[in-house]
């Protein structure tokens, strides 16, 4: 087996938490008159929007999608971005918080979605870090692995998680299962104080610097010292 594969990015999202963000102003003439979606840009809608108290959507068919409920706001591009920054995630999530520079933000994270495709990614993944004992002998038959890691980068608190997964790749008329590991990576930085939205369009800079170190743990946490 191959162990040098190459990691595919599938999702990539920034999430700021905050204090009353108020659903019901996200829709697609708010983004579009508050140049937060600029009408160049000429985007079209995936689908009906949804507009409620509790929870807003509005998405594009260029893979863009922004969700904003009570607590959060969030910008997630998904399967149309290979190099973060060329990605208009970044740039609605900052001038989101421009537009509305009055809400108590409390937080800010980024987050990363990657796939390995590797043959058999539970053995792998077992292989790998776990160590053999009786978790993994009869009567008991290990089925699946899911890691979770924890580290401190700079100022922000870092959580890597992997697990084997099956993902369904439509060829033509045919669908495919792939075999692989995903990997998920979260940034995230505490706000504090009033106002905090200076800090948060800070630490929404940091999302191509962070989106460097995450391929660079990725790499590191799949295919250090394998051969």
């Amino acid at each position: 087996m191959n162990l040098k594969m190459k990691i595919v990015p599938l999702e990539f999202s920034i999430v700021v938490v905050g204090e009353d963000c108020n659903p019901t102003i996200l829709n697609p003439d708010f983004l579009k008159y508050q140049q937060i979606v600029p009408e160049e840009w000429e985007w079209e809608l995936a689908a009906a929007p949804l507009t409620t108290r509790g929870i807003s959507v509005v998405a594009y068919t260029s893979g863009i999608m922004l969700k904003v409920e009570p607590n959060r706001f969030q910008v997630t591009e998904v399967n149309q971005c290979s190099d973060i920054t060329d990605s208009k995630a970044i740039s609605i999530a900052r001038r989101y918080v421009e537009v509305l520079p009055h809400v108590k933000y409390t937080a800010v994270g980024t987050n990363f979605r990657g796939f390995s495709q590797i043959e058999n990614p539970n053995e792998f993944l077992k292989a790998r870090f776990i160590k053999p004992g009786p978790w993994d002998q009869q009567p008991l038959d290990l089925k699946a692995v899911t890691l979770s890691f924890a580290y401190a980068h700079e100022d922000a608190r870092l959580t890597l998680a992997l697990e084997g997964r099956v993902i369904l790749h439509q060829q033509e008329e045919q669908t495919q299962q792939i075999f692989g590991v995903d990997i998920s990576g979260n940034y995230h930085r505490e706000c504090h104080g009033y106002p905090t939205n200076d800090m948060v369009l800070a630490h929404i800079a940091k999302a191509k610097s962070d989106a460097a170190h995450f391929g660079t743990m990725a790499d590191e946490l799949l295919f250090a010292g394998a051969s």
